[in-house]
């Protein structure tokens, strides 16, 4: 892996971040507003925030407000929506992840000139950022300024303002003086000879009356909701004892922090956050392939990159960490037979195999066999007792999630238990 910045005040080679592209997929979705489908909506897929590089040709939504990508290499990019009318423009930016599938990719485009941006750094890698548009609804309104959209904020937007939230991403040289200080106090949290990663992560709201080209811009330290940032970090998951912390508010966090949260992919990392300030990403070369690592979610996962072995006793599997406690109440995201599964361990300790239901209500598969596989969590689509089910294959917290009531990604409807009914058709 390519070696990134030190904290002994020199740089070394720069960091490489970008995912390896081996399969295709394709996207497709529809752009709605509060009245419904919307036509003449230009749709792009870019990496690396609004203004990043194109990947493949910009598409319009017909008259239904669809729109389709075919032959995109695999990978998470911004899906970017601009509409103009009266020659105002509003842009909403996404989150998606491209598989060898076809992955569903519904845009919402909120009223008025509401507006999401991602703007990536120079010499920073391809970020991309989910949910921002959220924090226009109702429910997700703030009562102070500094704190997100507010109902003021929304009315403008309404009588012909703007509203402009944009996430700000920037890699970071830790010699520099205006983080110096704050570099120095994470590096004391981590354990030596770990590599580390320092981002800028900022999130600003822009508000202009009607008529206006200037507004004011504020700057928003917390949001009312999480939002999710991927950060592609080449071979992370391979890492182990991966490490998140941030200075916020003059004090030294780390996560998972009050709801806050971050989870590893094989080749990104995703921050699930509402506090933005200056970030540090630490992680060592895995030394043994017993290591685990886990679902980040705040609670019933341990800490990442602890030394830990399988065992089969007589009510089952069950996995025990080296600092004599195991695997309880929660994911995890496991080492088993040259790569990593999630799973899911009940409160005494064992795994859940078969059907299994959340607190939420989430529903999911866990392999029932005894086959040397037992209890890992199924994707994507699989034949269960002769019917078929899709489950979730984009990373995230729905990963793995049962659709129930729905479409799936290439246009099969999901009845209420999840059962797919697909006449004259395989999916081999």
């Amino acid at each position: 892996m390519t070696q990134p910045f030190n904290f002994d005040g020199a740089v070394t080679t720069p960091l490489k971040l970008y995912a390896s592209w081996a399969l295709y997929g394709g996207i497709s979705g529809t752009v709605t507003d509060k009245l419904g489908p919307v036509p003449d909506v230009r749709v792009e897929v870019r990496e690396g925030g609004t203004d990043g590089s194109l990947i493949g040709a910009p598409v319009v939504t017909g008259a239904d407000g669809t729109f389709w990508f075919a032959g995109l290499p695999s990978g998470i990019y911004s899906l970017v929506a601009s509409r103009t009318s009266e020659n105002r423009t509003q842009v909403i930016t996404r989150t998606i992840q491209v598989m060898d599938t076809v992955t569903s990719g519904d845009i919402f485009m909120p009223e008025g000139l509401q507006n999401t941006i991602v703007e990536v750094g120079p010499n920073t890698p391809p970020i991309a950022a989910d949910k921002l548009d959220q924090l226009f609804k109702p429910e997700n309104l703030a009562e102070e300024p500094y704190l997100g959209v507010t109902a003021e904020d929304s009315a403008k937007a309404a009588g012909g303002g703007t509203v402009e939230i944009k996430l700000i991403a920037r890699q970071m040289d830790p010699s520099d003086p205006a983080i110096r200080d704050d570099v120095e106090q994470m590096t004391t949290a981590i354990e030596a000879g770990k590599e580390s990663y320092v981002l800028s992560l900022t999130v600003e709201k822009r508000v202009s009356e009607s008529g206006t080209s200037t507004g004011t811009i504020t700057k928003l330290t917390e949001l009312p909701r999480l939002i999710d940032i991927f950060v592609p970090l080449q071979g992370i998951g391979e890492m182990e004892g991966i490490q998140v912390l941030r200075i916020h508010g003059g004090q030294m966090q780390e996560l998972p922090f009050d709801g806050e949260s971050f989870e590893v992919g094989e080749d990104y990392l995703i921050l699930h956050v509402r506090s933005f300030s200056t970030y540090m990403v630490a992680f060592a070369e895995r030394q043994d392939d017993t290591e685990s690592r886990t679902h980040s979610d705040g609670g019933g996962s341990s800490d990442l990159g602890i030394t830990g072995r399988w065992i089969l006793d007589g009510t089952g599997w069950w996995y025990e960490y080296g600092n004599r406690t195991w695997a309880s109440d929660g994911w995890y995201y496991l080492y088993w037979n040259d790569r990593y599964y999630w799973y899911h361990f009940n409160k005494t300790g064992y795994i859940d195999t078969g059907w299994f239901t959340d607190k939420d209500g989430r529903v999911y598969y866990l392999h029932p066999y005894h086959d040397g596989g037992q209890g890992y969590m199924y994707t994507g689509w699989n034949q269960i007792d002769g019917s078929w089910y899709y489950f979730e294959e984009k990373a995230g917290h729905d990963q793995g999630m049962l659709y129930r009531s729905k479409n799936t990604p290439d246009g099969y409807m999901a009845d209420e238990r999840g059962k797919v009914l697909i006449p004259e058709y395989s999916l081999d």
